[in-house]
Parts: C-alpha cells; sequence; structure tokens
C-alpha cells in the first residue's frame, strides 16, 4: 500500500478545488469589466459623471506618477491652506486615502 504525505494529499485537493473557482472567477472578472467598459461609454455619451468619477479627475489633478505622488497641484494648495475639512472620509478608500494625504 502506498504512503501519502497528508501536505501532498491537500495539495492536491486544494489544486483540484481551486481550478473551477479560477475559472468562475476569470469569467466574473471579465463580465465586470465589460460592464464598466459599457458603463464609462454611456456617461460619456450622455455626459455625465458619477461620484467616482469626481474622486478619479481630483487624484488625477493633484497626484503624479503611478505612485500618485502629490504633484505641482498638490503643493500649491499646501502652501495655500493650512487647513482642509474633509467629511465623510473612508480610510478604506485608497482613492480617499490618497487624496487626505496629498
Amino acid at each position: 500500500m502506498k504512503s501519502y504525505d497528508l501536505f501532498d494529499l491537500f495539495a492536491a485537493w486544494f489544486t483540484w478545488m481551486a481550478k473551477p473557482r479560477r475559472i468562475l472567477t476569470g469569467k466574473l472578472q471579465d463580465a465586470g469589466w465589460e460592464l464598466e467598459n459599457r458603463l464609462r461609454e454611456k456617461k460619456k455619451e450622455k455626459r455625465v459623471v458619477d461620484f467616482n468619477d469626481l474622486e478619479h479627475f481630483a487624484l488625477e489633478i493633484l497626484t503624479e506618477g503611478e505612485e500618485h505622488l502629490p504633484g505641482p497641484v498638490a503643493d500649491e494648495l499646501s502652501r495655500q491652506y493650512d487647513e482642509i475639512l474633509v467629511d465623510e472620509y473612508q480610510d478604506s478608500n485608497l482613492v480617499q486615502e490618497t487624496l487626505v494625504h496629498c
């Protein structure tokens, strides 16, 4: 009788279980990207923006580079204002977190 290492059995089981999930996750991710693209096109067509768009526009204006470091506009605002009050800030939202730290 062949003996099996518990770790090997677990790794084989996990690999077997994960494969359908990867396929499903990939399809869901593709559907999500398609939905996002369609939504973006409809908003552009109707010339409307939502709150998420406003956050990202602010991010583009205030930061530079892929690291989203504070840019010239953020530096200028920092010189003009000692404090900026923020309402409804969520530290779990990476865009808002980056904007607050600019």
